[in-house]
């Protein structure tokens, strides 16, 4: 049986990513700058800050919110699997800023978790590998289904907000991303959506 978790991922500034993309405005002259006050080029920075103000009036969390979610369904799978574990993500909703994805964790490979258990302590997983040899193939599908994928669902829905908020921040996208057990993601959802009304296109 899989398990799922939602991943509420709200964007709140696209402001630093743009101020990364857009040049500033360049001086008129080649000369020197000069010294003090005028090296610091003021209209030159008041027309990098308009161009950024300006830009993020017309690329906001709304836009962006509707590539990021398509996105995020075709990405997420690829680099869980690279981690040994099987998932399905589904988008759930994109209203305004705001976006909800539904990630179902449908099995968990054993023996990729016992590869990696061997890095840091190679006795502990030479002993699991003994004891998946022992098992029948249907009782370790069983596990990897029900008791691993919970498991790894449960983790995943408290570490995976923090890590897409880093990754995003990283590129200059301010989001809050929160990982959502299915049993709260009902208030959740209503809370976010109240407080997003004003924002919403």
């Amino acid at each position: 049986m899989a398990a799922h978790f939602y991943l509420n991922i709200t964007i709140l500034s696209t402001e630093a990513m743009l101020d990364s993309k857009i040049p500033g405005a360049k001086p008129a002259s080649t000369g020197t700058s000069g010294k003090g006050f005028f090296s610091r080029h003021p209209v030159r920075s008041a027309l990098h800050s308009a161009a950024v103000k300006g830009a993020s009036t017309v690329l906001t969390g709304s836009r962006v919110a509707k590539k990021m979610g398509p996105k995020l369904v075709e990405s997420m799978p690829k680099k869980m699997a690279e981690k040994g574990i099987n998932a399905v993500v589904e988008l759930k909703l994109v209203q305004g800023p705001y976006i909800v994805l539904k990630v179902t964790i449908k099995e968990v490979s054993a023996q990729h978790l016992l590869t990696k258990l061997g890095e840091t302590n190679a006795k502990a997983a030479e002993v699991g590998n003994c004891l998946l040899a022992c098992l029948p193939v249907e009782v370790l599908k069983k596990i990897q289904e029900e008791a691993l994928a919970k498991k790894i669902a449960t983790k995943m829905a408290s570490v995976m907000g923090p890590h897409l908020t880093e990754e995003m921040g990283e590129k200059g996208l301010e989001v809050l991303a929160e990982g959502v057990a299915p049993s709260d993601q009902g208030e959740y959802l209503l809370e976010h959506l109240a407080a997003l009304a004003p924002q919403s296109d």
